[in-house]
């Protein structure tokens, strides 16, 4: 219950048909989250920290329509978040409070990923191994993105 405004800069180099290099770089602005709750009954207004993330991808092109590569992201939480009234909570509280307002996120991942083309249809199947996590879960990913422009 918070909105994010996220700018967006992507890029592609492609220096051969074959080869494509591609990355997009976000930054998120939170706004303030009304009644978070770290754990009942507790209610509390915070507001997120900033994020970075970039997701990219090197493939190489078998033919016109199949290309295979690798694909992966990194994120970074990049400021704490801010709990709003945390004085009027008792000490042990705050202080599991301060303990979250400083745990910034950081996750890497990377897998192979293929792409293909049949007419106006275009299939991915990625799969992601994060690691070097740091306050964020770690594990493993699978996307599948079918797109049927109209």
């Amino acid at each position: 219950n918070y909105w994010t405004i996220e700018p967006v800069f992507a890029i592609t180099y492609m220096p051969t048909p074959a080869w494509e290099f591609s990355a997009k770089l976000m930054y998120d602005f939170n706004t303030r989250q009304e009644d978070y709750s770290p754990g009942p009954p507790v209610k509390i207004d915070r507001t997120p920290g900033q994020d970075f993330h970039m997701d990219f991808n090197v493939s190489y092109g078998l033919n016109p329509n199949l290309r295979v590569g690798l694909s992966g992201y990194y994120y970074r939480q990049v400021t704490n978040d801010k709990f709003h009234g945390t004085d009027k909570y008792p000490a042990p509280l705050k202080a599991a409070l301060d303990t979250i307002e400083g745990g910034q996120g950081q996750v890497w991942a990377l897998g192979p990923g293929i792409w293909y083309r049949h007419g106006k249809i275009m299939a991915t199947l990625r799969s992601q191994f994060e690691f070097e996590a740091k306050n964020h879960p770690e594990g493993y990913n699978v996307w599948f993105k079918l797109i049927y422009p109209f």
